[in-house]
């Protein structure tokens, strides 16, 4: 299967295209510094047009809770807008992919621990810019 990850460079991103590659995928992975600007939709159009992967995982995006207070609007446009230009490319492309969106416990706020494990099924409870602009990726 031929794969797109976003954020392929972090943390995750590094550990699951090396996963996929063991299972066999051919894995195309796109970070900041190689790939489009998430907030820029004709650059993921092309992208994913030429890249025509069978699944995309998405897991680019801003990831600093803290600097989310200092640049609200920042972290809603790359998480929020990003993931709406990623899944637009998916859906504009001759053969839409399976997209996986990756989220954050974040969404659910501040969770006490009789209420743990959290399950999907929680409600989203977001107290940082940061984790409102998850809940608004999660529910495109």
């Amino acid at each position: 299967m031929r794969v797109l990850v976003t954020g392929a460079a972090g943390f995750v991103g590094k550990h699951l295209s090396a996963y996929l590659e063991a299972q066999g995928d051919v894995v195309v992975g796109v970070d900041r510094s190689d790939g489009p600007d998430l907030t820029d939709g004709a650059g993921w159009s092309a992208l994913v047009e030429r890249v025509a992967p069978d699944a995309v995982y998405h897991l680019g995006g801003w990831s600093d809770v803290g600097a989310s207070w200092d640049e609200p609007a920042a972290a809603f446009r790359v998480n929020a807008e990003g993931t709406l230009h990623v899944l637009q490319a998916c859906v504009g492309a001759a053969v839409p992919p399976r997209v996986l969106v990756v989220s954050s416990a974040d969404v659910y706020g501040q969770v006490p621990p009789e209420r743990l494990p959290i399950s999907e099924a929680a409600e989203l409870c977001p107290i940082t810019p940061y984790a409102a602009s998850k809940v608004a990726a999660d529910f495109l």
